[in-house]
């Protein structure tokens, strides 16, 4: 599993499409049925100690949250690795366009997901990246990624509080993001760390061309521009939505601004 989870995580990290349309589709399945079909079993294990494991299992529900986006197969994944969700009777096929019985939507992660996240206690970048996939998924609120997040990040032992913190910058760039969901970017250490971070990784991802096309970085927002001041709308490109700590969020394509004369947005 960690050579099949660490292939796609690297596809998945490319940003855009990987070749052409096609090859995200067949990368998107394959992401989406081992999830599926091996994120439980693998979950298992890594929690009884066979901690590579672990790291494997976040990386590839990560990959295949990341490449399934836009599609049907994010419902899917969501039902097969949440709690009371399941389609291993059916499957994920492939092409994704079986039918699928309808289930309840999951509360939460499954079990096996559970007691991974119990076991990963200090392991500060693999809690994350699993932390933003399940949130990611729909299957944690609010409350309770802000509960699991002052676990997997400010760790309360026996001796003075220890600060369990990501070794990697795009662990912190997700982190970033994860605390502004749940609303603790003033409470969990090293807030403005996590925010240059993901800053960093934005701009990044943001000066890669995309295959096929010259569109780079802030040419892609041009197109954008334009249809926005045809409409009439006021706005500011590539602006930070004050969100955060410090008056910092998430950078935001187009900021809508209120009308002229009006004092909310």
């Amino acid at each position: 599993p960690q050579a099949l989870s660490d292939a796609l995580w690297a596809f998945a990290r490319l940003g855009s499409n990987p070749g052409d349309p096609s090859s995200k589709v067949v990368l998107a399945g394959l992401a989406a049925e081992a999830a599926a079909e091996g994120s439980a079993w693998w979950a298992s294990l890594a929690a009884r100690g066979q901690a590579p494991l672990g790291d494997a299992v976040a990386r590839l529900l990560w990959a295949a949250v990341a490449l399934a986006a836009g599609t049907e197969r994010l419902s899917q994944l969501r039902e097969a690795v949440g709690d009371g969700g399941g389609l291993s009777s059916s499957g994920l096929g492939a092409t994704g366009s079986e039918e699928v019985p309808a289930l309840a939507p999951p509360a939460g992660p499954s079990p096996a997901l559970l007691a991974l996240l119990a076991a990963l206690r200090g392991e500060a970048d693999t809690s994350v990246i699993l932390l933003w996939a399940l949130a990611a998924l729909g299957l944690l609120r609010p409350a309770a990624l802000a509960a699991r997040l002052a676990v997997a990040v400010a760790a309360q032992g026996p001796e003075p509080r220890s600060v369990s913190e990501p070794r990697e910058a795009w662990s912190w760039a997700l982190l970033w993001e994860l605390m502004l969901l749940a609303g603790v970017a003033g409470e969990i250490p090293s807030p403005e760390k996590a925010h240059r971070h993901w800053l960093a990784e934005r701009a990044a991802l943001r000066a890669a061309r995309q295959p096929g096309t010259s569109q780079v970085g802030g040419a892609m927002l041009e197109p954008l521009g334009r249809a926005l001041e045809a409409l009439g709308v006021l706005h500011k490109l590539d602006s930070e939505a004050a969100v955060g700590p410090q008056g910092h969020g998430i950078i935001v394509d187009a900021l809508l601004l209120p009308p002229k004369g009006s004092s909310s947005t």
